[in-house]
C-alpha cells in the first residue's frame, strides 16, 4: 500500500511538472511573439522620429530646400537573420489580404452588375419617354398645321 501511494504521488508530480512546463513554454512563446510583432513597428517608429528630428534640424539650418525627407535603409542582416521567423506571419498576412481583396472584388462586381442593370432600365425608360414626347410633338405639329 505504501508503494502504491508513492507511485501515485510520483505520477501526480510528473503530470503536474509536464502541465506546468507546457504552460511555461506557452507563456514564453506568446511573449516572444509579442516582442517580435512589435519589433518591426518600433524600428520604423524610431526611424520616423529620426526623420522628423532631421527635418527640424535642417529647417533650423535653412537647408531643407534640397530635400524634404531623410530615408534610412537597413541591410537584411539588420533584422537578425534571413526573415524565417516572419515567414508564417507574412504568409498569414498574404492570405488575409488575398481573402479581403477577393471580397472587395466580389462586392465591386455585384455593384457593377446592379449599376449596369439600372443603366439599361434608365435607358429604356428614356427611350420610351423620348418616343412619347416625339409622338406628342408630331400630334401638336399636325394640330398646328390643321389650324393654318
Amino acid at each position: 500500500m505504501v508503494y502504491f501511494t508513492w507511485f501515485i504521488w510520483f505520477g501526480n508530480q510528473m503530470l503536474i511538472l509536464i502541465i506546468l512546463l507546457n504552460f511555461l513554454i506557452a507563456v514564453v512563446s506568446q511573449s516572444y511573439e509579442n516582442v517580435m510583432n512589435s519589433a518591426m513597428r518600433f524600428k520604423y517608429q524610431q526611424r520616423c522620429e529620426l526623420n522628423r528630428e532631421a527635418a527640424i534640424i535642417n529647417t533650423g539650418l535653412r537647408r531643407l530646400n534640397s530635400y524634404t525627407a531623410l530615408i534610412l535603409q537597413a541591410d537584411h542582416s539588420d533584422n537578425g537573420g534571413n526573415g524565417e521567423d516572419w515567414a508564417g506571419f507574412v504568409q498569414t498576412l498574404k492570405t488575409f489580404i488575398r481573402a479581403q481583396n477577393s471580397l472587395v472584388i466580389n462586392k465591386f462586381n455585384k455593384f457593377a452588375g446592379v449599376i449596369e442593370a439600372t443603366k439599361k432600365e434608365i435607358l429604356s425608360e428614356t427611350e420610351a419617354n423620348k418616343k412619347e414626347i416625339e409622338a406628342k410633338i408630331d400630334a401638336t405639329n399636325k394640330a398646328i398645321d390643321a389650324t393654318n
